[in-house]
This record gives structure tokens, sequence and C-alpha cells, in this order.
């Protein structure tokens, strides 16, 4: 089976890279001219046509002619152009970004019509395509079929319309899921299916369907997880195959596909697909080992090593699944307990249970004091031993007990089921001041020895045990709680990130977020620093919604500065940090976002910028005055329709100096005219006598009574306006 990935395209020669950079031009060309000339105008029409002339040449070489984004490069017919080096791409690029469109492709039956639609749609703001609906719709609205828009990934996860569905199940689309014999899609359906890929509750209903249908054919000898997994790869290899999707947004997809199924059917979806190409390549393993917790693990298992006629193959799957589920050999020791327990609730005989374990502990490597780690996983260890290590630690007083006892309990041994009874035999019940801090630097001494070994998940029970002494609830003396105290603020930021991460994978939502509010109580703003760095940073962190919720409960009522530089991180982390910004209400974020109006990504400047807006106050507003003087120009285009909002003799007079300005706001005569223009379009909005008034001036005004002083697109744009005044 070949990889999921897309075709290598050889190096373009000099000459192909000329073309596609001259086709680029024309298109560059063609919306620099819809900006600067009316609709029907002779130069307008001149560049639709160039361009037009151009784009039938190349589709009589090639199927589909592609201008397609990849973070900030340009490909055109896959192509890849030096943007830094052809007049006009750079912003072509941001202009594609801001309207969040990721690749145009061509059809032969595209006409000018088609085009003129097209780069109207790119010419116009990028707010203004966001509220239609996007790029795709906007496009839409138009009637016109010959141009495709792909635009960036954005997940709808929608209820299924049945009908809809139902609809699909008779289409070529579906008959090339349950078909063998159909190997391709032609390109329209292809992107089609690209589009349904972003609805994953509709295409999870559909893959299912065909999975069924699938199975209703005897000779079938595949189950419903196994034909699903074929299914997906033929999904995913035509994507690609067309240039339509990117691997890491294909991986995406995927993701949001998996999040549909239900536990057992991720687990079932892995388990009988384990060696699979698309569970590979979706990373399929490492998505079921952090949603499901062990427990379930154990339980799907076991369900499924049963489900087998023959008990041994079941076994042997199960044993590649389970060791590359839990990779850490404490890991699996620790699920090995939990199977034993699952195993006990089951109606299988006592020799099969038996057989089942041993089958699965066998797939264990051979290491340092195996059988006495498996015992002891497995709950087998002696009451003698069990007997000897409480009593050892029982008996502090004694030098060689405590050094021997301790270091074999807590350093050699996984004693985790005796862990709390011990800890409250020697710590909460223990009155002499004296004896209890020896107890608790001797523990201390052993978890830095843990930490040492990155033993994380045995640190969480010390470091859970003493921050359940600190509670209110605790009946620890005020003075045994202060020398805790002391010990967890001593944890380092990487030991409570791992921490804080543990504790989110194996908490429900609302213990989530007990946990959580108690460390921030404990650790308060170095605790809060690190879950912003958390949220941000990590990719999948667990529990997010809790994390972010505490975010913004805390910064609503602590003014805490942000753990890094917001001008200078990566967009995607930026974007979490404005999502976050949002549900704040409070004005003092604002000058955060005001750094992030600094940073090099367009549409991170641009969210940041609306951000501010929609806080519809008093320092919003300044701040928005301020950002007409940004040297980002198409910051300013947006800071003053945002000014639009804001309806106030203030703002009514900074608009109208706008208009005014002829030669004043831009860097050139192009920009100088956006801007008054929709200077002129916000000062409607705030106050319409004004406006029109302005609108007046610019019509009437004439030098020597009969030339025009204000050039004819302000003036057409002023004509608009004032009759839309009247309305």
């Amino acid at each position: 089976m070949g990889t999921f990935q897309n075709k290598n395209k050889p190096e373009a020669s000099p000459a192909e890279i000329k073309h596609a950079g001259q086709f680029a031009a024309a298109l560059v060309a063609l919306i620099k001219a819809v900006n600067l000339y009316p609709k029907g105008h002779q130069t307008l029409l001149q560049v639709t046509e160039k361009f037009s002339g151009q784009l039938k040449e190349t589709l009589s070489q090639r199927q589909l002619a592609t201008f397609r984004i990849f973070e900030n490069s340009l490909f055109v017919n896959n192509v890849l152009l030096p943007i830094d080096k052809i007049s006009g791409l750079k912003e072509f690029v941001e202009t594609m970004q801001n309207r969040y469109v990721r690749q145009i492709i061509f059809y032969p039956a595209t006409t000018i019509t088609d085009i003129s639609a097209l780069v109207d749609m790119l010419a116009a703001l990028p707010e203004k395509i966001s509220i239609a609906g996007g790029a795709c719709a906007v496009l839409a609205q138009t009637g016109k079929k010959n141009i495709k828009i792909i635009e960036y990934y954005s997940q709808r996860n929608i209820e299924v319309d049945q009908e809809r569905l139902l609809d699909l199940t008779s289409s070529a689309i579906f008959r090339f899921l349950i078909d063998d014999s159909v190997l391709e899609l032609n390109t329209n359906d292809t992107c089609f299916l690209y589009e349904l890929l972003k609805e994953s509750k509709l295409i999870y209903a559909l893959i299912k369907i065909a999975a069924q249908y699938i199975i209703r054919d005897s000779k079938n000898p595949l189950n419903e997880p196994m034909l699903i997994s074929k299914i997906l790869s033929k999904i995913t290899r035509a994507v690609l195959s067309i240039d339509i999707s990117e691997e890491i947004e294909m991986k995406t997809i995927l993701k949001d596909i998996l999040d549909i199924f239900e536990d057992k059917e991720i687990f079932d979806f892995v388990f009988f697909n384990i060696d699979s190409e698309i569970v590979s390549y979706s990373d399929s393993i490492a998505y079921v080992a952090a949603r499901l917790n062990m427990p379930q693990i154990a339980e799907f298992s076991i369900s499924n090593i049963v489900s087998f006629e023959n008990l041994s193959q079941g076994m042997s799957i199960s044993k590649t699944v389970l060791t590359r589920l839990f990779c850490e050999r404490k890991d699996f020791l620790d699920f090995l307990t939990i199977l034993k327990q699952a195993l006990q609730k089951t109606p299988l005989t006592e020799s099969k249970k038996q057989t089942i374990l041993n089958e699965i502990c066998s797939a264990i490597a051979p290491g340092t004091s195996l059988e006495d780690d498996v015992e002891l996983a497995l709950g087998n260890i002696s009451e003698s031993d069990m007997s000897d290590i409480s009593s050892g630690l029982k008996l502090l007083k004694s030098v060689h007990l405590e050094k021997t006892a301790l270091k074999r309990s807590v350093l050699d041994f996984d004693l985790e089921r005796t862990h709390a009874t011990i800890l409250q035999t020697l710590i909460s019940t223990e009155k002499d001041p004296e004896l209890f801090k020896k107890m608790l630097e001797l523990l201390n001494q052993h978890i830095q020895a843990l930490l040492e070994k990155k033993s994380f998940a045995r640190v969480k029970i010390f470091f859970n045990f003493f921050l359940q002494q600190t509670r209110k609830e605790s009946l620890l003396p005020p003075a045994h709680k202060q020398d805790i105290l002391k010990i967890l603020g001593s944890f380092h930021a990487d030991l409570l990130e791992q921490l804080i991460i543990a504790g989110l994978e194996e908490l429900s939502f609302e213990k989530a977020q007990e946990y959580i509010n108690d460390l921030l109580e404990l650790f308060k703003e170095k605790l809060f620093s690190l879950l912003i760095k958390l949220y941000t940073h990590a990719e999948k962190l667990p529990q997010s919604a809790v994390v972010k919720d505490i975010i913004i409960q805390y910064y609503s009522t602590h003014l805490v500065r942000f753990p890094f530089d917001v001008k200078k991180e990566a967009s995607a982390n930026i974007l979490r940090v404005i999502d976050l910004l949002q549900k704040i209400k409070k004005d003092e974020i604002l000058p955060i976002l005001w750094e992030i109006l600094s940073h090099e990504d367009t549409i991170i400047i641009q969210r940041a910028l609306k951000t501010i807006a929609l806080k519809n106050s008093q320092p919003a507003l300044a701040l928005l005055i301020k950002a007409i003087q940004h040297p980002n120009q198409h910051l300013r285009l947006a800071a003053i329709e945002y000014l639009s909002q804001f309806k106030s003799d203030q703002v009514s007079a900074i608009l109208s100096a706008i208009v005014r300005a002829e030669n004043g706001m831009g860097e050139d005569q192009n920009m100088n005219l956006q801007l008054r223009q929709t200077a002129l379009s916000a000062l409607a909005e705030v106050d319409g006598l004004a406006a029109k008034a302005l609108c007046l001036q610019i019509l009437q005004k004439k030098r020597f009574f009969i030339i025009p002083v204000e050039k004819q697109p302000l003036r057409l744009f002023a004509r608009k306006q004032l009759e839309m005044l009247k309305k």
C-alpha cells in the first residue's frame, strides 16, 4: 500500500517559474485594477482580458489552473514562486490569507464573468467577506461554478441533516466508498468530498452507512472497524491526490472525524487495524492513549479478546495494541493491575483468566526485578512483606529501619495502593513537631530522587496527598501545614507542568476545576503564568476548557502579565491568547492586545484589533484612534472601519478629518483613497448629516469652477454614499 503523501513534484524549470510568475502577476494586476477603476472602464476590461487570455493558454496545457497558499508561500500550478522577488505577490498572499482563501482552482470552462466575480470578492474588505459567510459563500452567491475556492480548514461539527445524508448515499462519492472497482473520483467530486470532510458528524454517519452496506455482502470478510479504516484510507488518498489539502490539514480532519467515534468504536478502530497505514498516519494510537482511561482499555481489550473463536489470536493482537498504548514499562505495569481487576468481573473460568493474564504479562521485556515488579503490580505481594514495610515506616526513630524501609517502599516498589494509609499513619497523625519535620524531610528526599528518575506518576501520589493536607478540612496543625507548604513551594515549574497535565488527564471536569483551583490558591501567580503557557503552547492539553475557564476567572480579578512576548510568539499560540482575551471584560487587557498589533502575522493583527473594538469602551476607542497612525496600512483601514461602532462628536471629527486629508494618510495614492473611502463609509454610520455634507463638498468643490478638485474614484464613491444617505 502506498503512503498518504502528496506526489513529489520535480523542481520547476526557469521557464516554468517565469510563466507561472507572469500568470500570477496578471491576476495581481487585475485585483489592483478593480480597486482603481469602476466597472466597465476600458483599462479594467483590458486587464481582465489579458488575464483571461493567459488563463486559457494555461488551461490548454493542463486540466486545472491553481493558486495555492502553504504557510507564507505561493504555488501557481504547483510551481513555487519567489514572492519577495516578484512585485505584488507578497501583498497578494496577504490578501488571500486575510480572506481565509487557501486555494483558487480555475476549471476549463472559466469565463470573463467568472473571473470578475472572483476578483470582486478578493477586492472586498475581509470583514465584509466574513460577515457574508466566507469567501466560498460570497462566490457561491454569484452563481459562478467554474472557479473553486478552498478555504483554510475549519471544522463544522453540526447536526446531521438526514435528508442530505440520504441524498449522499446515491452519489458518486458513496459508490467510491463502497465499491473496490471505483479507484478514483473526478476532480469536481473530490473537491466536493473535501468540503464534506469539514462536517465531521456528517462524514462519520456516511462512513458508518458505507461500512454497513458492505457488511451486508456475505462475501466480505472484514468487520466494521476494518472497513472504516479502509474507507478512511480511500478518502485520504483521494483528497491528497489533487493537492487540495496539505498533510497537516488532512491529519487535523481525520482527528476531527475520530472525535465523533464512541469510546468503544475508537478503541476497536485501533485494535483491529493496529498495523494499518491509516492508524499510523492519523496518530490514532496516541489519540486513544490520551482519550481513554486504563479501566476502559482493560474492559475493551478483554471484550475483543473473547470475541475471537481462537483465543490465542485475540491475545496476540491485544499484546501488540497494549504494548503500543503503554510504551513505558511502568505504565504497562500499572495497567496490568487494572486488567486483572477487569478480568475478575468477567464470567470466564479461572483458567482462562490466568491464561489471558499470563499471555499479556509476557509482552513485558525482561528487566531488573521484573518478577517482583509484575507480582507487585498485580497485587500479589505477600502480606509479610507489606507488614515489614509498614512496621518499618512506623519505627522511624530507628535509623536503620527508616533508611531501608523508606527506600524500599518509595523507590524500589510501587506501593500505590498503600501509600495513603502509610502517609496518614506517618504524617496525618503525628503530633511531635520535630519528628513530623524529620519524616517530611526524609520523604521529600525520596521525592527528589524520584524526580531525578522522571517518575512523575509516582511523585503525583505524594503531591496530591500533600495538597489534601493543606486544605481547610485537614486536621493537621497550622505549623505542620506550613512545613508541607514549604515543600510544595519548592516544586519547580517543569514539575508543576507535569503534575497539572497528569491531573487533568485523570479527573472529571468538576474534579479538574477543583484540582486546578487548589493549586492556584497555593501557587498563585507562579501557577497562573504556567497555566497561560500550557494553554497557549500545548497542542493536546487535556481538559483545556477547564484551564481556559480558570484563566479567565483569575485574570478578571488579578492583573498578571503574560509570561512571554506576544509580539514574537507563534501565530497559533497568539490565536489562543486572543481567544482568552475576548472572554475577559476588563479594559486592563487592552495593552496586551495593543502589543499583539506589533506581530508579523496580518491575520493575528486583524483579530487583535477586532477584539479591541469589541470592548466598546473609552480606552478601546483611544487605541483605535491610535491605530489610525499604525505603520500597517491594512490595520489602519480596519481601525477606521471599527470607529463606526463609536457614536460621538470626537469620532465624527476624526473621520471627517481623514476624509478631507487629500494626501496625508496613505503612503501611496491608492491607499490614501482607500483610507478616505473607508472613513467616509464609517462617518455615514456615525453622523449621517456630517457625511452628507462631506459628500456634497467632494462633488461640488471645483478648481477654476470647472475642474474637479477630487479624483474621479473618490467622487464616484461619494456619489454612491450620498444616494444611500438620501434613502
